[in-house]
């Protein structure tokens, strides 16, 4: 989670690693639009969520890369 989503994303393609929001609420989809509610620790949350490489294809080179990189912003 960052506080400003656009900057950290032209930091980390800066430095060679993706980021981009994978997951979004169910409300912003219409289909769900009349089952909206306020709820503000959900849209703190969407509005802070990034999400890094992960996975077994990310080699231990490339996480020490992106720990670095994440703790350095």
């Amino acid at each position: 989670m960052v506080e400003d989503r656009k900057n950290f994303q032209k930091y980390m393609i800066g430095n060679g690693v993706s980021s981009d929001v994978v997951h979004y609420r169910n409300d912003e989809f219409s289909i769900f639009k009349k089952f909206t509610d306020d709820l503000p620790a959900l849209k703190e949350y969407s509005e802070k969520l990034i999400n890094i490489p992960s996975g077994w294809w990310v080699s231990a080179e490339d996480r020490q890369k992106i720990i670095d990189l994440v703790n350095r912003y």
